[in-house]
């Protein structure tokens, strides 16, 4: 059977749909992340430089521990049960989250900007 005009147009549209969400996709994979926002109880509570080695604890918290190295920053300690938050590992690229719900701490990585990207791929 032939196709007709419309679904011909729907099939480019779903391409081109596709080829847009590739490219946000691709390009939120270049924006380079230096900042990371750690929230406690949906309140920011620090905001840390990514170029710097160190590791520290939250004073809301003293018993959830991050360290931040070679760019990255990761939860390397927390006093919650399942330790989901832990096996995250070091976080990099902008948009990337880690959280740990029973301590209430969320782990926001943003890029050059501070502002957060709306999409991480891989």
């Amino acid at each position: 059977m032939f196709a007709r005009k419309k679904d011909i147009l729907i099939i480019l549209g779903i391409l081109l749909t596709a080829g847009v969400i590739w490219a946000v996709f691709w390009l939120t994979q270049r924006i380079p992340a230096n900042q990371a926002v750690i929230q406690y109880d949906g309140k920011t509570v620090k905001t840390v430089s990514l170029t710097e080695d160190q590791e520290f604890s939250l004073k809301e918290d003293p018993t959830v521990h991050f360290q931040v190295k070679d760019g990255a920053i990761a939860f390397v300690d927390s006093s919650c049960p399942d330790k989901i938050c832990e096996h995250t590992g070091f976080l990099s690229k902008s948009g990337q989250t880690a959280a740990c719900l029973p301590k209430k701490v969320l782990l926001k990585v943003v890029g050059s900007e501070g502002q957060p990207v709306d999409i991480v791929a891989n």
